[in-house]
């Protein structure tokens, strides 16, 4: 994992099996109150297993819409006991891929520092999550974008 401040974390950027040409990370949110999250779903976080139990391993994983749902997401769950959230918009179609332990609906804050905010578009439960880092840095994860090649 990379180390972007004391408290957030990304995984190696890599290509999604099933869109070759495109490329994704996963996010880990060590947060103070030992509730940590996990954002997306790379599809490779196995080979982050070693590292996620020293840091205190996941409580919860946040999709952003449901094509982030995928084999990942039991894996964490049958070797961290976490659970999986999405909108409901896409729950239906995530629960194809994984387990879905439950949903929101509306923009919803969970404690003082993660807030989820519904961006239907991409997928009608297209979602973005906004976190207040223990260092007061202010960091929005918006899902799916597109970065033109240099």
């Amino acid at each position: 994992m990379r180390k972007i401040t004391d408290s957030l974390y990304a995984t190696e950027l890599r290509s999604f099996s099933r869109f070759k040409p495109f490329h994704s990370n996963a996010f880990y949110l060590k947060r103070p109150c030992g509730n940590h999250f996990v954002l997306y779903n790379t599809g490779h976080l196995e080979f982050e297993e070693h590292w996620l139990r020293a840091e205190g391993g996941v409580s919860r994983q946040y999709l952003s819409h449901s094509h982030e749902a995928g084999s990942t997401c039991n894996w964490l769950k049958e070797n961290f006991s976490n659970l999986t959230y999405i909108h409901r918009s896409d729950a239906l179609s995530a629960q194809r891929e994984c387990e879905i332990d439950g949903t929101f609906n509306q923009d919803e804050r969970i404690g003082t520092d993660f807030h989820i905010i519904h961006t239907p578009g991409h997928t009608p439960g297209s979602t973005c999550f906004y976190w207040v880092a223990p260092n007061n840095l202010k960091v929005m994860f918006v899902g799916d974008i597109l970065v033109p090649d240099k």
